[in-house]
């Protein structure tokens, strides 16, 4: 059994929109209205069209085509058809991805081939029909969104095993721990060890998310070799700080806490609602949603970086990847990301 973090549908904004029971409203939408899913046919044309420059983000869509991963996808994509009118609202939100693989009620579709286990995309907005056919009007966001929704669905299917390969993960927790803590240090006011034991507590947190199961969850494998945070036994002194919040698994609320206990006392009243206000600047000035997504479930955090590494203009992300020299580490990752199995494979 995969283990539940991974399933989007337990993230905490998942929770708060509904999407569990927003899923079921989806099949029976599916279900009684087939027709909206485009052919085969109908998507070659905005397949096949290309970006002028090329991007982590438009490198991973073209690898994503060749190797025919958009068989993964529902694509609701004709703006005529006056059905979509009914579409339920959480397939209007393109900051969630609605993969009826993770979702019980969606194996009521097995047999319905073209939408069993799919991921559903609404990209109805983001192309217009011509004389030619359908043209896509927005290329970029849409190829950020079958980005995304491939790196959630990559993320699912890792199972029990890990997600990336270590050092990757070392990427992905280095960029997590020290841009959410350089936020909380810039309205703190903290001094460089204050910063590095909050930085400590996230890196602890996402080294769960990205651990495989059975992993020690006081001491995640990869905790350890976060060096830049500070020596072996300062590593060890958080883990044994934080074990009565990390031994069952952590959550941001625990974090918040964690850094309300062990940070200095002008953060004694920090709280997952100041964590909010203060991180959200992290990602796309449009889409607070995904970046509030991106805090608990990894492939959101990376389909950020993606994003500020692709040139689209971000909060702090991109201010972050620069201050810390992390641009060329980020290139190097997302170049890694289109060979790595878990992803490119299916």
């Amino acid at each position: 059994m995969k283990r539940m973090f991974k399933y989007i549908t337990n993230t905490r904004v998942a929770g708060q929109l509904g999407l569990p029971k927003a899923m079921k409203i989806v099949v029976e939408y599916l279900v009684a209205n087939r027709n909206v899913i485009a052919t085969p046919e109908e998507l070659t044309s905005i397949f096949s069209t290309r970006s002028f420059t090329s991007t982590p983000i438009s490198e991973i869509f073209d690898k994503c085509v060749v190797n025919r991963h958009l068989n993964e996808f529902a694509t609701i994509a004709d703006p005529s058809r006056s059905i979509i009118e009914g579409i339920p609202d959480i397939l209007t939100m393109p900051s969630i991805v609605v993969d009826l693989e993770q979702s019980p009620a969606g194996e009521v579709l097995s047999g319905y081939k073209e939408l069993y286990r799919k991921v559903v995309m609404n990209i109805t907005n983001l192309v217009k029909r011509t004389h030619s056919g359908l043209q896509v009007s927005a290329l970029h966001e849409l190829h950020s969104m079958y980005v995304k929704a491939l790196l959630v669905r990559s993320y699912f299917r890792s199972g029990n095993s890990t997600w990336l390969s270590p050092m990757m993960q070392q990427f992905v927790i280095r960029t997590y721990s020290l841009f959410i803590a350089s936020i909380i240090s810039r309205h703190a006011n903290l001094n460089n060890a204050e910063m590095n034991q909050v930085a400590s507590i996230f890196a602890l947190y996402m080294c769960q998310l990205l651990s495989s199961e059975g992993s020690n969850q006081i001491v995640p494998p990869q905790f350890l070799n976060i060096n830049y945070l500070g020596t072996r036994a300062d590593l060890l002194y958080i883990t044994e700080e934080c074990k009565e919040y990390s031994k069952d698994g952590l959550d941001l609320s625990k974090c918040c806490a964690m850094v309300s206990k062990f940070g200095p006392a002008r953060l004694k009243d920090y709280s997952l609602d100041v964590f909010y206000r203060q991180c959200s600047t992290l990602g796309p000035y449009n889409d607070t949603i995904s970046t509030y997504m991106a805090f608990d479930y990894p492939p959101y955090w990376v389909w950020l970086i993606l994003l500020s590494l692709s040139g689209v203009k971000m909060g702090m992300m991109s201010t972050l990847l620069q201050r810390y020299n992390l641009k060329q580490a980020g290139m190097k990752f997302a170049t890694e990301l289109l060979t790595y199995p878990s992803l490119v494979e299916r």
